[in-house]
């Protein structure tokens, strides 16, 4: 029963579909809130009260955690394509993300002794962290076309980078780093979960990594459809972002950007806690784990 609620608070498939409503009708700060820091509520209740408190019983259930990550990410990209609100299109996108902290919690307990389990659940720690600070830049570029324009809608909007090249970058640099891209801490985060998971679950990470193109097509698919084209004459004479709307949403591309070339000092805190917490004896018995000498992420 615990574990359905934070299945349902991260959220995951078939337990999501609040989440897309919430979000539309939700302003735009509420939306950073939720997509920031709520929705991780329920991957801390995985990590920090669900598999202490089940112990090595939860290794019976432990499968079935991963599942629904799975199916969170496959599904995800898919739903999104049918979206014509990029808000809604930008909250399934963070069901997809959520998944990748299920897969990576369950790594973390089914690779027993495995080094890979602390780089699994390394990785999932991170991905909570990035996936708030990626998230809430896209919503936030989400409210400021919605201010500026009056419109959600994804048919009515094109071309915006002529009337708002600086809003257009933080977009575009903000889907990239959601698909995942290289120099992003997305990157970081969904490779070190993959990496950690291979070993114990090769055909759930197989099939998470075939939903990456999938992934990659609506992200490009929003962008070219929003910031590039014709300029959709109706919207009127839109402006120009101000350097209030503009600067923390600066700031927060600044940060993924430096955590996806530079992420070694969040990933040794999380490193350390992650062999604490393993190595505490609450989810399998005690023992050793050889971190490889550079730590669980080489760089």
């Amino acid at each position: 029963t615990i574990m359905f609620g934070f299945m349902v608070k991260m959220p995951s498939v078939p337990f999501h579909t609040w989440l897309p409503d919430a979000h539309v009708e939700a302003p735009t700060i509420g939306s950073i809130i939720l997509a920031g820091v709520l929705l991780k509520m329920g991957g801390y209740g995985l990590f920090r009260v669900l598999l202490p408190m089940m112990g090595v019983a939860s290794t019976w259930f432990i499968y079935l955690i991963a599942l629904f990550g799975l199916v969170s990410i496959l599904y995800s990209p898919f739903a999104a394509l049918a979206q014509k609100d990029l808000k809604k299109l930008v909250a399934f996108s963070s069901i997809g993300h959520m998944g990748f902290i299920s897969l990576g919690v369950a790594a973390s307990v089914l690779a027993g002794m495995d080094p890979a389990r602390v780089v699994a659940h390394t990785g999932a720690m991170f991905q909570m962290f990035s996936h708030g600070i990626i998230t809430c830049v896209l919503f936030g570029c989400c409210g400021v076309i919605e201010h500026h324009t009056h419109t959600r809608i994804i048919d009515d909007l094109g071309g915006l980078t002529k009337k708002m090249p600086k809003l257009a970058i933080l977009m575009i640099v903000g889907f990239f780093a959601s698909l995942g891209l290289p120099l992003c801490s997305g990157f970081v985060a969904e490779f070190g979960i993959l990496s950690g998971s291979y070993h114990t679950m090769p055909i759930f990470v197989i099939l998470a990594a075939i939903s990456i193109p999938f992934t990659a097509g609506y992200h490009l698919w929003a962008v070219q459809r929003t910031m590039f084209g014709p300029y959709n004459e109706y919207l009127g004479d839109v402006k120009e972002i101000k350097w209030y709307e503009f600067t923390p949403l600066a700031i927060w591309t600044i940060i993924f950007v430096i955590l996806g070339i530079w992420p070694e000092p969040i990933i040794g805190m999380m490193q350390t806690t992650a062999e604490y917490f393993l190595l505490s004896g609450d989810i399998l018995p005690i023992g050793g784990i050889n971190v490889p000498p550079g730590g669980a992420f080489p760089w």
